[in-house]
């Protein structure tokens, strides 16, 4: 089974990046303490911001900071940022 998190993902692969991904927001979003929308509410990303991903669905973005906190963004409001 794939987990993510220590807990089973059900319908889609999960693909951990060897090294941090940067993406663009695409639209306001809010970050996720889980990959599900009933997930606490960790704070907001504005259109613009640019986060490291270090893993990947095809709903979800798990991002982390500079400082290592950890949370969950939809993917549809991100895009993959130039170098």
């Amino acid at each position: 089974a794939v987990t993510l998190d220590g807990k089973k993902v059900k319908g889609y692969p999960v693909e951990i990046l060897n090294e941090p991904a940067r993406y663009r927001i695409i639209a306001s979003t809010k970050v996720l303490s889980a990959p599900s929308v009933v997930g606490r509410e960790l704070g907001q990303l504005p259109e613009g911001a640019v986060v490291q991903v270090i893993e990947r669905t095809d709903r979800w973005l798990r991002i982390q900071s500079t400082g290592g906190r950890q949370g969950f963004i939809f993917s549809q409001d991100a895009t993959p940022a130039a170098p």
